[in-house]
């Protein structure tokens, strides 16, 4: 006998026992489980699915003989509103016209696999679940009702695409997997932020403390030079020589210049608490292009992501424009 036959050969015992944990399975327990969490923003249209659902069934039938197998697919929306399809061609059918966005949809292929070598039909298999993650509000629901206790099955709902494979064959097992993260890098992916936008989003609090407090450093500066300036046109050399006239002059020159200072401080907050405020609100990077609902919650997107473009372009300009207006009213005023 060959020797690479002899290699492949299973033995008896080997084979019986295969074959009874099959059968034992099947009736009693789950199949062994392995699980896959893609982090990629992805875009995914209905003709995506499609393609994914067509390489799940052409490795399960080229490479196996099946002995039965069906295929679900759970569409949930955003309103608590989900629809089950209990086979294939009813959700490749389905016209979807919702005015809610989706919000996860999550696909079973089950199937029941004869092979090689086995007597036996081994049940496999596999959910693949995409989904926006959960909201901040969903969190903190789960936080209050004491449900956090599985922090694995929360990763996995924060995920945009979770895979899992339940199987007998760990080749196989692995096989599926790999099919879906095949698929998933071939999906356009949500548009990423500029490396600008990411540095800004990281580093927002020292950047809005930066934009503060360096107007307020100016003004301070501007504020000692116009003091400085009426102490100089006094022309005395010691305050103890200051006509009363003359210290009510500057008292009058000092508190305008106090105010002007508060004025120049809440400008810069308004200002920076803006620049801040855009960076910590997350803009919602929706990942179905599917219902009428999902188009419209991405043109939303676009239009909330332009409109925090300008926000952040304005503070800033209008924080380099408070300054340059501080050095100018200085410069006007000391030179009288």
């Amino acid at each position: 006998m060959d020797r690479n036959t002899e290699v492949m050969k299973i033995s008896d015992y080997e084979l019986f026992y295969k074959n009874f944990k099959a059968t034992y399975i099947s009736m009693t327990a789950k199949p062994e489980c392995r699980s896959k969490l893609f982090l990629r923003k992805i875009r995914v249209k209905k003709d995506d699915i499609v393609e994914l659902n067509h390489q799940v069934v052409e490795k399960f039938k080229n490479h196996f003989e099946d002995t039965g197998f069906s295929i679900n697919v759970i569409v949930k929306f955003r309103g608590r509103d989900i629809l089950e399809f209990p086979n294939w061609l009813s959700f490749e059918e389905y016209n979807c016209v919702e005015s809610n966005p989706i919000q996860s949809i999550t696909i079973y292929w089950e199937y029941y696999l004869k092979l090689p070598q086995y007597k036996v039909p081994q049940k496999h298999v596999l959910v693949v679940k995409i989904s926006d993650g959960i909201r901040p509000e969903e969190i903190l629901n789960l936080v209050f009702a004491g449900k956090l206790e599985n922090f694995e099955e929360l990763e996995k709902e924060i995920c945009p695409l979770v895979a899992r494979v339940d199987f007998i064959n760990y080749v196989l097992g692995d096989e599926l997997l790999n099919i879906v993260d095949r698929w998933q890098q071939g999906l356009q992916t949500i548009d990423e932020e500029s490396g600008t936008e990411k540095f800004f989003r990281k580093n927002k609090r020292k950047l809005a403390y930066a934009l503060h407090y360096i107007t307020l450093i100016v003004a301070a500066f501007c504020a000692f030079n116009i003091i400085q300036q009426e102490f100089l046109r006094s022309g005395v050399k010691m305050l103890v020589d200051l006509t009363i006239l003359q210290v009510c002059d500057l008292m009058r020159s000092i508190l305008i210049v106090v105010i002007a200072l508060i004025v120049v401080y809440k400008l810069s907050d308004f200002l920076s608490n803006i620049f801040y405020g855009v960076l910590a609100t997350d803009i919602e990077k929706h990942m179905f292009n599917i219902s009428r609902g999902d188009e419209r919650l991405q043109e939303q997107s676009i239009v909330a992501a332009s409109r925090s473009r300008k926000r952040i372009f304005l503070s800033v300009m209008g924080t380099i424009i408070l300054n340059i207006t501080c050095g100018i009213i200085t410069n006007l005023l000391t030179r009288i």
